[in-house]
């Protein structure tokens, strides 16, 4: 066959059932994202109760206040939530969603430029460690179970 046959079978047979297909389901598309809105909401508004429970300092002690989270898109996949905390010049977001809570610091003055939170917090041990010159000993090795289930004990260091 031609490339005029091949364009006219595309053209012909194989494209109206296709945008046939899309019409019946762009609408069923556009519902769950009709209900991904309100479900994202409740989630979001779920998180900020338990943080208020959890973290009455924040708002009560230190002056926080939960600010838009910008650069999150809305509604956010799964079941994902997100809100920011500001306390001062800083930003705290925080992150729950597929059974993890995540948190991230950063400055008001940068928004999108925000950290984990256990990064910032062992580049700022590793930081007094060395200021102090403590030095950090080897973590302990005890008899560990190998995964045809025998016993082996740690090399020693000499």
């Amino acid at each position: 066959m031609d490339r005029r046959a091949h364009r006219w079978i595309v053209m012909n047979i194989v494209r109206p059932p296709l945008l046939m297909l899309g019409f019946v389901l762009k609408p069923i598309g556009l519902l769950f994202g009709l209900l991904d809105r309100p479900i994202a909401s409740r989630h979001e508004k779920q998180l900020r109760l338990d943080i208020a429970e959890a973290m009455p300092f924040l708002f009560s002690e230190h002056g926080g206040h939960i600010v838009p989270n910008e650069g999150v898109p809305f509604p956010p996949s799964f079941d994902y939530a997100f809100v920011t905390v500001a306390v001062d010049n800083l930003l705290i977001r925080f992150c729950r969603g597929r059974g993890e809570l995540d948190l991230r610091v950063g400055s008001k003055t940068r928004s999108r430029d925000l950290h984990e939170l256990g990064l910032v917090l062992g580049i700022l041990d590793k930081g007094r460690s060395q200021a102090s010159g403590y030095r950090e000993s080897p973590p302990r090795c005890a008899d560990s179970e190998t995964a045809h289930g025998a016993s082996q004990a740690c090399p020693r260091r000499g």
